[in-house]
């Protein structure tokens, strides 16, 4: 598993709150392209990329439509096993597409049979535990089949939430016993104004 995320959180009191993490290896995969369509929003081909829905990417060395090959990361909708859509990309004033190009992006990681957990407390060191989310108690969710790990917290929850900061880490256990860090960070609780 890739290094852990640094990751800061806002709750909003009184609110359902729901955060997804996508964990991906350190080792990419990489897929070519061979075509762009010039709409909005722009169509990737990308025969047999394997990429999952909703899983960041990297775009390098596309030509003609150079536009693409932007230091950020895009986000898949998958259509089906060759075509990707960037849906918050109008490619439609780009140049055509003339060739070439390859997708980068973080190997996803197999989830069965991982458990997750997850704690807040006032600091690092301190032994008191302002939330305690696990697989177990539904707090984490961990969809194998999208590669992914949903941290929630139902807005009766959020509402009894009596402290306004803390921090946490994120857990993942394999089933056999290797523990990984996901992610950590700060938790800043907003308080509710309609209630």
């Amino acid at each position: 598993m890739a290094k852990a995320a640094k990751i800061n959180l806002e709750v909003l009191q009184g609110r359902t709150f729901s955060y997804t993490l996508r964990p991906g290896q350190s080792r990419l995969s990489y897929r070519q392209v061979t075509a762009a369509t010039q709409a909005a929003p722009c169509v990737l081909t990308v025969p047999g990329h394997d990429i999952p829905n909703e899983w960041a990417f990297r775009i390098s060395n596309v030509r003609g439509m150079t536009e693409l090959n932007a230091d950020r990361d895009y986000i898949a909708t998958v259509l089906d096993p060759g075509s990707i859509e960037l849906n918050d990309v109008n490619a439609a004033g780009f140049r055509p597409y003339q060739s070439g190009g390859v997708i980068a992006y973080s190997t996803p990681v197999d989830l069965s049979g991982f458990a997750g957990r997850m704690q807040v407390r006032p600091r690092v060191d301190s032994s008191d535990v302002l939330l305690d989310l696990t697989t177990e108690n539904g707090g984490i969710v961990i969809d194998v089949s999208g590669y992914a790990v949903t941290i929630q917290i139902p807005a009766l929850q959020t509402a009894g939430i009596d402290w306004l900061e803390g921090v946490y880490d994120i857990e993942l256990e394999s089933a056999d016993g290797i523990v990984s860090a996901l992610a950590a960070g700060s938790v800043k609780v907003l308080r509710e104004v309609t209630r």
